[in-house]
């Protein structure tokens, strides 16, 4: 958020203690007794620092190493926005085709992504401790931020059905692709939450 400063024109002249005013009239300026106190100044709040962009270390079989791929996921950015930021993140070849990246954040909190070419399939997998700021809401909502028009043909509310104070984990599949979530609750706070989909 920018601050933007406003100037405003002086009407007076502030020469050591005295204050020379400023007259439409032909008469002659006068001298003020006592000086106005000065207006008081806008104070200007420091801004957020950007988050830092994701830096993962070992290989992958990208072998420029990018982190993008990560950066973009829904669950990433809510966690990264929620968590405080990440700490870390390691990248790990699983097999001939296959890598695992996992990110861990502020707190302990971890996401892993996998990427399974050899079966055409994908998931990340989310483990929190309990007590974040992280609602079932949030993961509901960063779930639908990066399916089909038609969802899947997912029931949204069966993530949603323990209600508040709920313990379990609740999951649902896709009815038009091969779509399945849950987010695990322990007492009413998100633990857990994830996917998998396969084309």
């Amino acid at each position: 958020m920018k601050t933007f400063l406003r100037c405003f024109g002086l009407c007076s002249l502030v020469l050591g203690a005295t204050i020379v005013g400023c007259h439409s009239s032909s008469t002659p300026a006068t001298t003020a007794s006592t000086a106005k106190p000065a207006a008081p100044v806008a104070s200007v709040q420091a801004q957020p620092a950007a988050p830092r962009s994701l830096v993962c270390t070992g290989k992958t079989h990208d072998t420029s190493g990018d982190a993008g791929f990560v950066e973009q996921s829904p669950l990433y950015v809510l966690m990264n926005s929620k968590l405080g930021g990440w700490s870390s993140c390691k990248n790990k070849i699983l097999s001939k085709t296959d890598d695992e990246q996992l990110v861990t954040f502020v707190g302990g909190a971890t996401l892993t992504l996998s990427s399974y070419p050899s079966a055409d399939s994908s998931a990340q997998e989310a483990v929190l401790p309990t007590g974040t700021s992280i609602t079932p809401q949030d993961v509901i909502k960063a779930f639908q931020t990066d399916q089909p028009p038609d969802g899947c043909g997912v029931d949204w509310s069966q993530l949603s059905a323990g209600g508040p104070g709920a313990t379990g984990d609740f999951k649902v599949s896709g009815t038009t692709c091969s779509l399945d979530l849950h987010i695990k609750l322990l007492k009413g706070s998100v633990v857990g939450f994830g996917f998998g989909v396969a084309a």
